[in-house]
């Protein structure tokens, strides 16, 4: 986790510079009071709106971030056990290997130590008539020993099928070894390919995703720079068609300057007889409307300029996370492979000190001659 958590750090702290930055480049417009002579609500209610939509898009990566690394944690937790299951089963194996083909009556110094070895033996003779003596009559004497060469022969076949035995036991372990490291290696194997193909899915998927919120976004602006501009257009639809039905009205008939012709004095208006503007106010007033227009237009040009420039802002963000992404990734599979090649350099650094030990070490095994000679002797 304290690998992960140097680029967030990195990123939070590029994030509020950025801000400030923005922050002070703001003041710098608003208070100017050369150009600047009112303060323009909504721009700022937009650029609110538009520093709040960028600070959830930040708090979505970071949530879809440590996503990532808990399921990442919960992999590694997982393969971890599975390792320790293949351990644990593979000893289990070789104890019942042990158990079933090394016994004690399996070894070839077994008639030495047999505890029956009295019971099994059989006597000098079992009677007077022994069909064993000679044609003599004679006991058989001690020390005698009419079957040495036919013995000798089958202690050479037994321990020549001993030693077949041995060779083909060790020979069958050496395969099994080898095949349980072939197997072991490729699930490493399999283990990293897997990994490679969800990193490059992760790639795939934020990619679609950031394409669609982009896709959206520009519809919505589209959308709603559609909408303003047919508010426009109706309202001045509406205005040109009141305009049009009150001069046509019989209503106004009669001359506008009654109007403004009132017992009162001069600039006053006589009610009763009041149908108008005269053109003079009329095009006054337009010549106000299109002044007002004109601003209004100007007004929409800044916002749109402002409303690329976040846009713009957003997309470099976005890049520039989608770049740290890819670093952090890279970071993570060159330190799996590393782990990799370590465990890799000790388990073969183990298999040489089990051999070393083998054939340097556990080389002098003592025999029951060794064992019986204690206790023969007052030294």
């Amino acid at each position: 986790m304290s690998i992960l958590q140097l680029p967030l750090e990195r990123k939070e702290v590029q994030r509020i510079n950025n801000m400030r930055i923005r922050e002070e480049e703001r003041k710098k417009r608003i208070f100017r009071p050369k150009y600047n002579i009112y303060v323009d609500s909504e721009a700022l209610k937009a650029q609110a709106d538009a520093r709040k939509k960028a600070e959830i898009l930040d708090k979505q990566q970071d949530e879809a971030i440590q996503q990532h690394e808990n399921y990442t944690y919960q992999l590694a937790v997982r393969l971890a056990e599975q390792a320790e299951r293949r351990k644990r089963q593979y000893n289990q194996e070789i104890t019942q290997y042990h158990q079933l083909h090394q016994r004690p009556e399996s070894r070839r110094e077994f008639d030495l130590n047999d505890p029956d070895y009295l019971r099994k033996s059989k006597p000098a003779r079992t009677s007077d008539d022994d069909p064993t003596l000679t044609i003599s009559s004679a006991q058989i004497f001690e020390g005698e020993d009419r079957s040495l060469t036919e013995r000798r022969k089958r202690q050479q076949e037994q321990q020549k099928e001993w030693l077949n035995r041995q060779i083909e036991e060790r020979k069958n372990t050496l395969d099994t070894e080898l095949r349980s490291n072939h197997e072991y290696f490729e699930y490493l194997l399999e283990r990293n390919r897997r990994a490679i193909q969800l990193d490059a899915l992760e790639k795939e998927c934020n990619k679609h995703m950031l394409q669609t919120v982009q896709h959206y976004n520009t519809i919505l602006a589209e959308q709603r720079k559609m909408e303003e501009q047919q508010r426009e257009r109706q309202k001045i639809e509406n205005d040109r068609a009141e305009m049009t039905n009150t001069a046509n009205s019989d209503l106004l008939t009669e001359p506008l300057e009654v109007g403004f012709m009132s017992a009162f004095g001069p600039g006053r208006i006589n009610c009763p007889m009041y149908k108008g503007m005269t053109n003079a106010m009329i095009q006054k007033i337009r010549e106000t409307q299109h002044v007002q227009r004109e601003e209004k237009k100007k007004q929409r040009e800044a916002e749109a300029k402002n409303e690329r420039r976040w846009q713009d802002l957003m997309e470099t963000q976005a890049k520039q996370a989608a770049q740290e992404m890819d670093v952090m990734r890279q970071k993570q599979r060159e330190t799996q492979y590393r782990i990799a090649q370590e465990n890799k350099f000790l388990s073969q650094e183990q298999e040489e000190k089990l051999n070393n030990f083998k054939k340097y070490v556990n080389v002098n095994v003592p025999t029951a001659e060794y064992f019986n000679k204690f206790g023969t002797s007052s030294r």
